[in-house]
C-alpha cells in the first residue's frame, strides 16, 4: 500500500507559493515594475492575440477559445531536452504519462482521468493512434520537427471526431520562407550508452520553401531490458503556386527496435519493431478576403512485430505482426467576416489491419464526417457553437454538439465556459481479436461523454499569471471486461460489453510569476474524482492529483536552467505493487555561445531523476533512476 510521497506535493506547493508571495513583496519595485522583456515572458505564458487551430480547426486568437486548451512551444521542447513527445507531456498540468523506461520506451498519455484510447494524438492531421486498441504511443514521436503542441483537455469530438478524452495536435515547424539555407545539428551522451544525434535544414530555392530533419535514438536501456533503436526523419515541401494558393507535401519514417521489458523468474523477454511511415498533400487557396479553401490527402502506414523471446537464450518463442493502412480525404472552407470566423469541412478515412490476432486475419473500417462551427464575437464576447456528424460502417453513426463562450473581462482576465457531447471509438482488438479464452463483440457501441467545463486566465497580478479551470465528464457505454462463467461457476471466456459508466471531475490550477533575479516560479496541481456511478466507488488506476513545480533561470546572455519536479498519485490497486512516493526532479541546462554571422553553440545537459526517486505503477515497468547526459547544439 504506497503512503503519501515523504518529499510530497503540500511541501513542495507551500515552497513555491511561500516564495512567490516573499519575492513579490520583498522586491515590489521588481514585481510591480516590470520590463518590457519580463512583460513579455508573460504573454509566453499568455498571449491573447496568439493564433491556435485545434479547437476548431481554424486560426483563432486563444482568447476566443472556450475549450481548455495548453500550448507548447518548440522553444519550451528545447529548454527540457526532450527527446520524443513523452518528455514533453510529462511537464504538461492535466496530462498523466506512466514512464515505461527511458527515452523512446512506449507510453501512453492520459488526460483528466480520460484513458489512453479516449486520447486522440495528430501529426499534420494525421491520427498516429494505431487501430487495434487507439494506442497513441507517445515515446516513438519525436519532437526535433514540432514547432508547437496544441493539447485539448476534455471532448474535441465536435472538430475531430474519436476525441473523447482531448487532442493532442502536432504542429510541425514551416518550410523555409526566405533565400538561403538554416540548420542545426546536435548530438548528446548519457549514462547507459544513450545517444540522441540530429540535423535539420530548411530554406527556399525560388517559390519552394523546404524543411528537412533527422535523428537517431539510441540507449541501452535505463532499465532492464528496455534496449532502445529509434531512427526518425520528417520532410516538408511548400511550393507558392501563386500569391493565393500554396501546395504542401510532408513524409514522415519513423523506425524503432525496443525492448519492452522482462520477466526473470519467468525467464521471458518482451521487445517490438515498428516502422510508420504517413504523409500528406494539401492546396490551401485564398478565395478573395472572406474565403480560404483547405483540400488535403493522407497517407498512414504502420507495420509492427510484437516478439516473446527467452531471456536466457534470446530464442523467438512468438511472434505477432500487424499491418495497419488508413487513407484519408479532408476539405475544409473557411469564412471570415465581420465577427465571424465560419468552418465547415469533411472527413473521410478508409482503414484496414491485417494481423493474426483478428479474426480472419484482417478487419475494414471506412469513416466519414460533416462538422461546421462558427466563432461569433461581438465585444468582450466570444460564442462558438459547433456540430459535427460522424458515420462508420462498423460502429454506427455519431452526432457530436458543443458550445462554448469566453467573456474579456479586461485585456488580461478571460472566462471560459462549454459543454460537449463527445465519443470514442473502439479499437479492432474489442470488436473483431481474437485470443485465448477471449470473445470479441463486433456490435460494440461507441463510448460515449457529456462534458461541462469552466476556466479563468488573468495575468491582473502585475508579476504573476494563474490558470483555474474545473471540468466534470459523464462517462456512459464505456468498454468494461465481462466474464462469462459455465454450469459449473468456472469462467468459460471473457468479453468486452458498453456497460462501464463513470463521472470524472475535477480542477486544475496552473501559476507562473514574471522573473525576479531572473527566475520565475512555477506551479500547477490537477485534481481528478473518477466514480463508477453504477457502485459509486472510486475508480482506481485514474491518476487522482498531480504537481508539477519548477524554477526557471534565464540570465538573457545565454545561461538558462530549469528545476522541474513532478509527481503523480496514481492511485492504482495495492495487489499492483505499484511505488509512487516521491517526486521526480530534474535539472536541465544550457549554455548558449553566439558566433559570427548569425551562428550559435549551444552547450547542453540533464540530470533527470536527481534524488532516484520511484514513480511507476507496476514494478514490471520501473521508471528509469537517476541519470546524466550532455550535449551540444550548433545552429547556423
Amino acid at each position: 500500500m504506497n503512503s503519501r510521497p515523504h518529499n510530497g506535493a503540500g511541501l513542495a506547493a507551500a515552497v513555491v507559493l511561500t516564495l512567490a508571495s516573499s519575492w513579490m513583496s520583498a522586491f515590489p519595485d521588481v514585481a510591480y515594475g516590470q520590463s518590457e522583456e519580463e512583460l513579455q515572458t508573460l504573454l509566453m505564458f499568455y498571449d491573447p492575440d496568439e493564433l491556435v487551430i485545434t479547437a476548431t480547426r481554424s486560426r483563432k486568437p486563444i482568447s476566443q477559445v472556450a475549450e481548455d486548451l495548453t500550448v507548447v512551444t518548440a522553444e519550451e521542447i528545447r529548454q527540457l531536452n526532450a527527446h520524443t513527445l513523452t518528455d514533453v507531456l510529462w511537464t504538461v498540468p492535466g496530462v498523466q504519462v506512466d514512464l515505461k523506461g527511458g527515452p523512446g520506451s512506449p507510453t501512453f498519455p492520459l488526460i483528466q482521468g480520460a484513458d489512453y484510447r479516449h486520447v486522440l494524438v495528430t501529426v499534420d492531421g494525421v491520427t498516429l493512434n494505431n487501430l487495434s486498441d487507439n494506442f497513441p504511443d507517445a515515446g516513438s514521436i519525436p519532437v526535433q520537427n514540432i514547432e508547437r503542441i496544441e493539447i485539448v483537455k476534455g471532448p474535441a469530438s465536435s472538430a475531430w471526431g474519436s476525441a473523447l478524452g482531448g487532442v493532442i495536435n502536432i504542429v510541425t515547424k514551416d518550410a523555409g520562407t526566405t533565400a538561403g539555407v538554416n540548420g542545426m545539428v546536435s548530438g548528446s551522451y548519457g549514462e547507459f550508452d544513450t545517444s540522441d544525434m540530429r540535423g535539420e535544414i530548411s530554406g527556399k530555392e525560388g517559390p519552394v520553401g523546404y524543411y528537412v530533419t533527422a535523428e537517431s535514438l539510441r540507449s541501452h536501456g535505463l532499465t532492464p531490458g528496455n534496449m532502445v533503436s529509434n531512427q526518425d526523419i520528417y520532410t516538408k515541401l511548400r511550393w507558392e503556386v501563386c500569391s493565393h494558393a500554396r501546395l504542401t507535401f510532408t513524409l514522415g519514417h519513423h523506425d524503432g527496435d525496443r525492448d519492452n521489458g522482462e520477466d526473470r523468474l519467468a525467464d521471458l523477454a518482451f521487445q517490438d519493431e515498428y516502422e510508420r511511415l504517413f504523409g500528406t498533400l494539401s492546396l490551401n487557396v485564398a478565395l478573395g478576403k472572406e474565403w480560404d479553401l483547405d483540400l488535403s490527402v493522407a497517407s498512414l502506414r504502420l507495420e509492427q512485430d510484437q516478439l516473446l523471446r527467452q531471456r536466457s537464450t534470446g530464442s523467438l518463442l512468438d511472434s505477432q505482426t500487424s499491418t495497419e493502412t488508413t487513407h484519408g480525404l479532408d476539405a475544409k472552407a473557411t469564412w471570415r467576416h465581420g465577427g465571424h470566423t465560419m468552418v465547415a469541412g469533411a472527413d473521410f478515412s478508409a482503414q484496414k489491419l491485417e494481423a493474426q490476432r483478428i479474426l480472419g486475419g484482417e478487419a475494414e473500417r471506412d469513416r466519414w464526417a460533416l462538422y461546421l462551427n462558427d466563432t461569433i464575437s461581438a465585444g468582450r464576447w466570444a460564442l462558438t457553437p459547433g456540430l459535427r456528424y460522424d458515420e462508420t460502417d462498423t460502429n454506427g453513426d455519431f452526432l457530436s454538439p458543443t458550445l462554448g463562450v469566453t467573456y474579456s473581462v479586461s485585456k488580461k482576465t478571460i472566462l471560459r465556459a462549454s459543454v460537449a457531447r463527445g465519443f470514442s471509438l473502439p479499437g479492432f482488438s474489442e470488436t473483431v481479436g481474437g485470443g485465448p479464452f477471449f470473445v470479441p463483440d463486433p456490435d460494440l457501441d461507441v463510448e460515449k461523454v457529456w462534458s461541462y467545463q469552466v476556466g479563468m486566465e488573468s495575468q491582473e497580478i502585475g508579476p504573476l499569471w494563474i490558470k483555474v479551470a474545473g471540468f466534470h465528464h459523464r462517462v456512459t457505454d464505456a468498454l468494461a471486461q465481462r466474464e462469462v462463467l459455465g454450469e459449473d461457476g468456472l469462467p468459460l471466456y471473457f468479453t468486452i460489453v458498453n456497460t462501464g459508466k463513470q463521472r470524472l471531475r475535477g480542477f486544475e490550477i496552473e501559476a507562473k510569476t514574471v522573473p525576479v533575479l531572473k527566475t520565475s516560479l512555477r506551479a500547477a496541481y490537477t485534481f481528478v474524482d473518477a466514480e463508477d456511478t453504477r457502485t459509486d466507488e472510486t475508480v482506481l488506476g485514474v491518476p487522482r492529483y498531480t504537481w508539477d513545480v519548477g524554477l526557471h533561470f534565464d540570465d538573457r546572455k545565454g545561461l538558462q536552467a530549469a528545476l522541474k519536479g513532478h509527481y503523480v498519485w496514481w492511485n492504482e490497486p495495492a495487489a499492483d505493487m505499484g511505488d509512487y512516493n516521491s517526486f521526480i526532479w530534474d535539472i536541465h541546462l544550457q549554455k548558449r555561445f553566439s558566433a559570427a554571422e548569425a551562428r550559435t553553440l549551444e552547450l547542453y545537459a540533464s540530470v533527470r531523476n536527481i534524488f532516484d526517486g520511484s514513480q511507476y505503477q507496476i514494478p514490471f515497468y520501473p521508471n528509469p533512476g537517476r541519470w546524466v547526459e550532455a550535449g551540444l547544439r550548433f545552429e547556423f
